[in-house]
């Protein structure tokens, strides 16, 4: 475990597949942080963000609903295709479903980004 503030921490030669913040990525000052995460993800990493969806309003709490539905069915439908050795029409459904997920937290993160003004994309992109 390694204390202090994540501005200031420095990953060296390692990097890693997945950073996460549970009610803690506002603390970060969005600029360097965003930086930092990106350059201490191993490729193909992904960082995921949780926070409170009471504090989100409008479309920004409609599609973090909508994300924590698609997430429900997905690991519903998961278990399931497992269940029943895949029957095809059942892992048709699953593969569907994952579809919707991945747009569905697309969906969110536009609406996320877009308003708050502190999206996650690396500085210098559009």
């Amino acid at each position: 475990m390694e204390v202090g503030r994540f501005e200031e921490w420095q990953p060296g030669d390692r990097r890693f597949g997945l950073a996460y913040a549970a009610q803690a990525w506002h603390w970060i000052d969005p600029e360097r942080g965003r930086d930092r995460v990106y350059a201490a993800l191993a490729p193909g990493g992904a960082v995921a963000l949780f926070w409170m969806a009471r504090s989100l309003k409008g479309a920004q709490k409609i599609t973090a609903h909508a994300l924590l539905g698609f997430v429900i069915l997905q690991i519903t439908l998961s278990i399931l295709t497992l269940l029943n050795q895949v029957p095809i029409p059942l892992a048709a459904l699953h593969q569907i479903t994952a579809v919707a997920l991945f747009t569905t937290a697309i969906w969110h993160a536009y609406e996320v980004s877009g308003t708050s003004g502190t999206g996650l994309a690396p500085a210098g992109t559009p």
